[in-house]
């Protein structure tokens, strides 16, 4: 074979390793299109960084780099910091035991699964109360008006009748029920109000009418019942009556001189009677009242705080005789309680301190009373409520208490309620747990030791001069 013909079949076998090459590349590119699960990989020289990062360990990657996953999947544990944290003890101090951990977090358990079961039964209870409530109250509608109402004078010597006004009078026959208790015993006519608002008018078209009277008047209503929005200037609907109301209360007794608390009795009146029937109940309520006439009594100053504190030293006496040791306290501590408090319950027939419903039903006892004795009997209850907070041998402690302006008591409860410390304008003794049923308790418990001829005698003696 010659020279030639080596060189053309050298030449043959290059280009079939060639054409195999090639074959061999669109297979594996066919291959990889079809599956999707591999690819074809061809080796090129390789460049200085390529043999760099081959120096690497192919089992790193950065991150970053990395494609993140759409959702995370969820734990199906404790992570590595819940697992050392303990959770019966603050950070910063030293862990516990795992088995006390253990011991502690199944007690914790435990008590709140009891807490869960005694919140329920106590929700059943207050329904099965409100449901039996509901039940006497329309068992008592129906003797409230057959019996009650027609003849109501009737219903203060019948005991039976008594006892179903004692439980309060339903919601619909309150306003009847007080304007006829209160009567009208100063003959008022009914367009009372209706002349007052003229001569208002006619007053403050004059400039006659006392400046500072009625910003006393709208700062009184201010802080009339704020929790029920019935009265706040701008906001409230009845705000506008009430203030017309007082406006003509001191129109009508002929004065330049408003009694803070005033604005309260209006307002329960209110809420249960027209404007026009709820003035002449004021009117007729403040007057034959004793002790309620001498707090907004027209007459001097100094012959107004006679007649209040001949009123005071009575309760005094009930009080030592009743809770010796807390009057002895109150006494060694310098603490009138009759200026601190005692003054302020009677002035606003308690509808600052109490729930609406419960100033309502106590409204109910006193009004079914002719004398003062309920009025001195509630403030002796309120005490009794109040009596082992008492006892501290601090004097503006005790004030406090009595106010209901306690910063401890007013962080307790507002603990739950919310963030900041605030006194309440309404309902203030709600912050010690004193309601309806706790109020009406106390007053049954008196039934025992309570007679009618003591207070009577301690009223002779007193307002005799």
């Amino acid at each position: 074979m010659g020279i030639e013909d080596e060189v053309r079949e050298q030449k043959d076998a290059s280009e079939g390793e060639k054409a195999q090459i090639e074959v061999g590349s669109s297979d594996t590119t066919a291959s990889g299109t079809q599956d999707g699960a591999e690819s074809a990989r061809v080796e090129v020289p390789a460049s200085p960084e390529s043999d760099k990062s081959a120096t690497k360990s192919p089992t790193l990657s950065d991150v970053a780099d990395s494609p993140r996953e759409k959702g995370r999947r969820p734990s199906k544990g404790p992570s590595a910091l819940e697992q050392v944290m303990s959770k019966t003890r603050m950070m910063h101090l030293p862990p516990k035991q795992k088995n006390e951990e253990a011991k502690h977090l199944e007690d914790f358990e435990r008590m709140m699964k009891a807490h869960k079961a005694f919140e329920k039964k106590k929700e059943a209870e207050l329904a099965e109360k409100r449901r039996k409530k509901d039940e006497e109250r329309r068992e008592a509608s129906a003797v409230w008006e057959k019996d009650i109402l027609p003849s109501w004078t009737r219903a203060r010597k019948d005991e039976r009748l008594r006892q179903v006004w004692w439980k309060g009078a339903p919601p619909a026959f309150r306003g009847r029920v007080w304007a006829l208790a209160i009567g009208n015993a100063q003959m008022l006519p009914r367009n009372l109000l209706d002349l007052a608002s003229k001569s208002i008018s006619e007053h403050k078209k004059d400039g006659t009418f006392p400046k500072g009277v009625s910003e006393e008047i709208r700062e009184d209503v201010k802080n009339t019942l704020p929790s029920l929005k019935l009265f706040q200037e701008g906001t409230g609907p009845m705000n506008e009556d009430l203030v017309n109301l007082l406006e003509a209360y001191v129109v009508k007794r002929g004065i330049t001189l408003y009694h803070k608390g005033t604005s309260s009795l209006a307002a329960l009146l209110l809420i249960n009677q027209p404007p026009s029937s709820a003035f002449i109940s004021l009117l007729n309520l403040i007057w034959s009242r004793p002790w309620l006439k001498a707090i907004h009594s027209v007459k001097p100053a100094m012959s107004r705080y006679t007649e209040m504190k001949g009123f005071e030293r009575v309760f005094d006496t009930l009080l030592a005789d009743q809770m010796p040791k807390v009057y002895a306290n109150m006494l060694a501590r310098g603490l009138s309680i009759s200026e601190t408090i005692l003054r302020a319950w009677v002035a606003h027939m308690f509808g600052k301190w109490l729930d609406c419903d419960t100033v309502m039903r106590l409204w109910d006892v006193i009004l079914l009373d002719e004398s003062d004795s309920l009025i001195y009997r509630i403030c002796l209850a309120l005490v009794q409520t109040l009596e082992s907070r008492l006892y501290v041998p601090d004097k503006e402690e005790m004030r406090s208490v009595l106010e209901g302006t306690n910063q401890a008591a007013l962080r307790i409860w507002r603990r739950e309620r919310a963030p900041l410390l605030v006194v309440p304008l309404d309902n203030i003794y709600e912050q010690y747990g004193i309601n309806e049923e706790v109020i009406f308790r106390a007053l049954e418990a008196q039934e025992s030791w309570w007679k009618q001829s003591t207070l009577e005698r301690l009223l002779d003696r007193e307002l005799a001069g």
